[in-house]
């Protein structure tokens, strides 16, 4: 009896008071329960099986916030020359573009070149930023 009241009070003393018991040879196991395998990958079986109303389809648009403060730049060259634009309007220059000045925020860049291939890349702009896209077509 005063093993078991030394060992209560040492863990008081640790701050060990309230933990889980140590386990002993006489606990056995939690009992586990025998699961079904899942399949490597999705197949009409088990698209099937799922209730029609448990299929959901979801569509998420994230909006960032525009940035306040000093405009960025954008430095954009491409191989050939092509025509630049941002968040769809012309500005009226080909590449090599020097110090572009656009607002903080997310911004749409697209190259055409003369003939007629295109790349658009989505940017994002920090307040007095300078940004380098180089593209060869």
């Amino acid at each position: 009896m005063t093993a078991t009241f030394a060992r209560i009070g040492l863990l008081a003393a640790v701050g060990l008071w309230g933990c889980a018991p140590e386990p002993t040879l006489d606990t056995a196991p939690p009992a586990l329960l025998p699961m079904k395998p899942l399949p490597a990958s999705p197949n009409e079986e088990t698209r099937a099986a799922v209730p029609e109303a448990a299929k959901v389809e979801l569509a998420v648009e994230v909006t960032l916030p525009a940035a306040e403060g000093p405009p960025g730049r954008l430095w954009v060259h491409a191989m050939p020359w092509a025509r630049v634009f941002v968040d769809g309007e012309d500005s009226g220059r080909w590449t090599p573009v020097r110090a572009l000045q656009v607002s903080p925020g997310h911004h749409l860049v697209e190259l055409r070149a003369a003939g007629g291939a295109e790349h658009r890349v989505e940017v994002y702009v920090t307040p007095g930023e300078d940004l380098r896209i180089v593209h060869q077509f």
